[in-house]
This record gives structure tokens, C-alpha cells and sequence, in this order.
């Protein structure tokens, strides 16, 4: 009798450990599952801040000066991109690259964040951290987009444009979720070389 007793008490204690592993497991789970959808959201938001940075005014500069500008010039490529080639015999047209961080996004919008405390959510028992960028690649000439006069003899540029959103919690790298985008994006207008 004190064995059966015994057993059955062991089995419901064993029982309670599983569920309260099981219900810790699960609250991890849906935390790394808000943090991708967190860093998701961040992707496309820097695409949409991509859209808005590049304009009629600065696609030239952008895509003829630092996107295809000589290494020498005062607007070098940029050669440390995620999103080009990295093998060993790349030429310099496969290794343009334009990278915009937070700050560029930051000084278009009057120096105004881009994210506040409360962009990723109510703060909790921890606070998220965001960052985005993006990077401007394999820039070719193209026609025109959909309403311009193709008698006013404007070019445009069709550019690879790879954004990233990353989000982890303040103060713990370990804990790094990275959500990348990519996108074609027609800019202009740009000069004809």
C-alpha cells in the first residue's frame, strides 16, 4: 500500500516538473517568435525608409557618384556589404555597394528617431533594440517607369536594394535576431555614362 502511494506521488510530482518545463519552454518560444516578428517588420520598414530617401533629387548623386564613383573619388564605393559576392575574383561592378545605417535615415527625417522606446512593443521584463539598414546594389540602366516621356531623354537606374531589420534584447548580443529583405528598385533620374 505505501508503494503504490508512494509511486503515485512520485508520478504526479514527475508529472508537475514536465508541465512547468513544458509552459518555460513555451513562454522562451513565443518571445523568440515576437523578436523575428519584431525584426520582420524592421525589414520592410527600412525598405519603405528606402523609397523615401532616394528621390529625384539625390538618385543621381547616389547611383553615379558613390554606387559607380572611382575608389579614389570622395564618395567611395562601399566594398564590406552583405549583400554582393564574396568571391575571389569579383570585378568592381559586382562589388558597388551603397550602404545606408539608421543615422543616414535619421538625418533625412530632421534628425527625428527612426525608432522610439516603444517601436517594438510595450516595454517588459526586457527591452528590445532595433536596428536597420540598406544597401544599394547591381545598379544597371533602365527605361524609363510607367508615365514619362520617353522624348525627354531621361535615364534610370534599376538597383538591388537588400535591407536588413535586427532586434535583440538590450544589452544581450547572444540573443541576435537579423530579418534581411531584398527588393528592385527603378531610382532617377541618373546621368548616361
Amino acid at each position: 500500500m505505501v508503494f503504490i502511494v508512494a509511486s503515485t506521488l512520485a508520478l504526479l510530482a514527475l508529472m508537475g516538473v514536465y508541465a512547468i518545463s513544458g509552459s518555460a519552454a513555451e513562454v522562451r518560444s513565443s518571445g523568440y517568435v515576437r523578436q523575428a516578428a519584431q525584426a520582420h517588420y524592421l525589414s520592410e520598414y527600412a525598405m519603405a525608409a528606402t523609397a523615401s530617401y532616394v528621390n529625384a533629387t539625390n538618385a543621381d548623386f547616389i547611383v553615379s557618384s558613390r554606387l559607380l564613383g572611382a575608389a579614389t573619388g570622395p564618395f567611395p564605393p562601399t566594398h564590406d556589404c552583405v549583400s554582393v559576392p564574396t568571391y575571389t575574383t569579383p570585378s568592381n561592378l559586382s562589388r558597388a555597394c551603397v550602404r545606408f545605417n539608421q543615422e543616414d535615415f535619421e538625418r533625412t527625417y530632421a534628425g527625428r528617431p527612426l525608432l522610439t522606446d516603444k517601436s517594438l512593443g510595450l516595454p517588459g521584463k526586457s527591452l528590445m533594440q532595433g536596428r536597420v539598414f540598406a544597401e544599394f546594389s547591381n545598379p544597371t540602366l533602365t527605361q524609363p517607369p510607367p508615365g514619362f516621356d520617353l522624348a525627354l531623354g531621361l535615364a534610370f537606374a534599376r538597383v538591388t536594394v537588400t535591407t536588413g531589420g535586427d532586434v535583440r534584447p538590450a544589452g544581450n548580443d547572444g540573443a541576435r535576431t537579423l530579418e534581411m529583405g531584398r527588393a528592385r528598385m527603378i531610382v532617377g533620374p541618373v546621368r548616361r555614362n
